[in-house]
């Protein structure tokens, strides 16, 4: 079934336009600015557009086809399962769909007549009425940053709630329960690298995960932003705008394009004097989000590579068949190669972007270097989770 809607799909987006148009929202209030630095994405949320069916959709599939390690108390596995399979198909089915999803420029216009890509209001008459525009297409900036705070922070956000951390082995009720069941909610305490021959002491807070807890390969969500990330990184980055300059990247001399950094832009703190509650929530939004681009594809990698490793081999051989399938050519594009790349934005993210004053100043976009120890979370997390 989910081969012929897939099929069906396709042949829609190759009509001319078709794949502009998924990128849009219907236009309800054209006085109302669509996006700023500043304002909510659910101000304008629209819960019966197909964007966001797309998402709701990939959150369905997210983390299908569960995982668990065998321990050696349970020896090896008699019948191998064959329902990765059909996941694994489901899977390079639904990444299939997005580069034609995001087959399109951001000043292409919409296949719809009256529609536009700017927000202006076109009531000359004042009738009341909102115009023409029918809809308000988005740049990939926007489409990606939309999908990254509006349907993967909620997933995330939701998931991770459902793990639950258990009681260290001195204070647990038995003590005799084994260490791969244990899920602690921070990483071992860790001396980092702070410079100039300077350590500092890092206590950090991870994703309760014990070896024997269920994961996934498939994180089509997650997916999904890797391949907006890559489109958004293929175009020019919008430096100024004006009427009679328009900008690289522009809509029409409106700065509604852009590239890598524009995005990043968007998850800025303000730098009002009296921005300081906004940008409570917006580094409290950032830290979690980010953190979660970092923790999930992490989780995946790091158990291919406990497989390749040869400490799944209880649960029998087709797992090294789903670690090529994930890792291997042709499918590693959509699968693996995805969860590198945003474990990369993540690390931009959490860079700094200038080495002057670090441990003084917060220097990276969103917030989260705080002491230049952004990247060093990363680090740890990932010498943690593969070691």
């Amino acid at each position: 079934r989910l081969g012929l809607i897939s099929s069906d799909l396709k042949c829609v987006l190759n009509v001319d336009g078709m794949a502009r148009h998924f990128a849009s929202f219907p236009v309800v209030d054209r006085n109302l600015p669509f996006i700023s630095a500043n304002k909510a994405w659910d101000e304008q949320i629209l819960t019966d557009c197909a964007l966001a069916d797309w998402i709701k959709t990939l959150s369905l599939a997210q983390n299908m086809d569960g995982q668990m390690w065998r321990p050696w108390v349970k020896g090896h596995v008699e019948t191998e399962p064959k329902g990765w399979v059909g996941a694994f198909n489901a899977s390079i089915s639904l990444s299939s769909l997005f580069e034609r999803l995001l087959n399109w420029d951001d000043g292409d216009p919409s296949p719809i007549i009256g529609s536009t890509a700017d927000n202006t209001n076109t009531d000359t008459n004042n009738t009341g009425k909102s115009g023409d525009n029918k809809v308000r297409l988005l740049s990939c900036v926007e489409l990606t940053h939309y999908t990254l705070t509006q349907g993967l922070h909620h997933w995330q956000r939701s998931e991770m709630l459902s793990h639950r951390p258990t009681r260290p082995p001195t204070f647990e009720p038995n003590p005799k329960a084994p260490a791969y069941a244990l899920c602690p909610s921070s990483l071992p305490f860790s001396t980092v690298a702070m410079g100039d021959c300077v350590s500092a002491p890092l206590a950090m807070a991870a994703l309760p995960l014990a070896q024997i807890a269920v994961w996934s390969f498939h994180l089509p969500l997650h997916r999904f932003v890797a391949a907006c990330i890559r489109e958004v990184a293929r175009r020019h980055d919008v430096v100024e705008t004006s009427n009679t300059n328009p900008a690289v990247g522009a809509i029409n001399g409106v700065g509604t394009g852009g590239g890598l950094a524009n995005l990043l832009q968007m998850f800025a703190l303000s730098e009002d004097v009296g921005g300081g509650k906004d940008n409570s929530s917006q580094r409290r939004q950032n830290a979690l989000l980010f953190r979660g681009l970092m923790e999930f594809p992490t989780i995946v990698l790091s158990r291919a590579a406990q497989i390749r490793a040869g400490l799944w081999r209880r649960n029998g051989p087709g797992m090294s068949d789903q670690v090529l399938n994930y890792s291997e050519p042709p499918f590693c594009r959509p699968l693996a190669d995805a969860d590198i790349l945003l474990l990369q934005f993540a690390l931009i993210c959490h860079a700094s972007s200038s080495r002057d004053d670090v441990g003084i100043m917060d220097q990276s976009i969103g917030g989260l270097a705080f002491r230049g120890t952004g990247t060093l979370r990363l680090v740890n997390l990932l010498i943690h989770r593969f070691g």
